[in-house]
């Protein structure tokens, strides 16, 4: 069977200056061209466009068109820093005519100057609220903020997670890890450091997820919940889909198992798809990734989720009755 979630960089070069991540300092060019991204398999149900920052190219709408043809099924979801409001709102238009469903997730890693600090731009919040109230006026429906959890900021999740709610965005976590081959080395020493207080404000965060009344945010509870696990005890709830369900494609054509170990599988400007995916290379490096526990995101974990949703589901209940009480064990 085919892989039905991805990563897409579109770009590995980037107008911010986050401290965790170092993709700003690329100079990358020869990147794949819109037609490059027809090759792309028709399995993929849900590929998230990143970078990088998506809109440096200008191109983006030609890219999206691409994979909408080929990947017709895939709900598509652009992420980005939102430092390019003019740009970004000019660019969704077209975008929007050729995906109505096309979901927008903007970074925030802290609330105004806390977010401006972190991600190394001035005046960067004001510029990621012109992009929210701009793709709403533009009818994007799938709407939301991105939050990477270090020390630095875990003490406004809460401000974040409000802020969500009060303007109707989805919410989505993730915590700083390392990638030689994405966001850079030793960027984990980031995470934050004192346990009791992630547990405290991560916990609020899931337990609101919990009282909420839409099914959708329950099952974002449970996968939070086994976030803040994991940060504590650095071993994954379900096994890793990368190589299998999943993969990462830079933006010179690489594709990888994942987007933080460099495994690679082929290049699809040298390969055919099938050739790459059902290649010697892939079958070793899906021996290489089984049992590993690098990380817990949702893009190497959604098909496993699917997988297993009954079990998941009758979890989701339980934790979710015991967070009306006393709050969702994290177990």
């Amino acid at each position: 069977m085919g892989p039905t979630t991805a990563v897409v960089a579109v770009t590995l070069n980037c107008n911010a200056r986050c401290v965790m991540c170092d993709i700003w300092k690329n100079r990358i060019k020869d990147e794949l061209e819109p037609r490059e991204f027809a090759a792309l398999p028709a399995s993929l149900r849900d590929i998230n466009i990143s970078g990088g920052e998506p809109f440096l190219r200008r191109d983006l709408p030609a890219i999206v068109a691409q994979m909408k043809n080929a990947c017709p099924r895939a709900r598509l979801v652009i992420s980005t820093n939102g430092f390019l409001p003019d740009r970004i709102v000019v660019q969704m238009e077209e975008i929007v005519r050729i995906d109505p469903r096309i979901g927008l997730r903007v970074s925030l890693d802290g609330y105004a100057q806390k977010h401006e600090k972190i991600r190394g731009i001035p005046g960067g919040w004001e510029k990621c609220m012109k992009v929210l109230d701009s793709a709403r006026r533009l009818g994007v429906r799938d709407l939301g903020i991105g939050v990477t959890i270090m020390d630095e900021n875990v003490d406004h999740l809460r401000p974040l997670y409000e802020f969500s709610r009060e303007r109707g965005l989805e919410f989505s976590l993730t915590v700083v890890s390392d990638s030689e081959i994405y966001f850079g080395a030793d960027k984990s020493e980031l995470r934050p450091r004192d346990q009791e207080v992630l547990s405290r404000e991560l916990g609020w965060v899931v337990r609101r997820e919990y009282r909420h009344t839409h099914p959708k945010r329950w099952f974002r509870a449970w996968f939070e919940s086994r976030l803040l696990q994991y940060v504590l005890d650095g071993h994954r709830p379900l096994p890793c889909d990368a190589g299998s369900g999943f993969f990462y494609l830079d933006s010179l054509g690489n594709v990888y198992a994942c987007h933080l170990r460099p495994l690679q599988m082929g290049n699809i400007r040298e390969q055919r798809w099938q050739d790459i995916w059902g290649g010697e290379a892939a079958d070793g490096i899906r021996e290489q990734v089984r049992g590993c526990e690098q990380c817990w995101m949702i893009c190497s974990s959604k098909s496993q989720m699917r997988q297993q949703l009954p079990r998941i589901t009758s979890q989701v209940l339980r934790e979710k009755a015991l967070a009306h009480v006393r709050g969702p064990s994290v177990r």
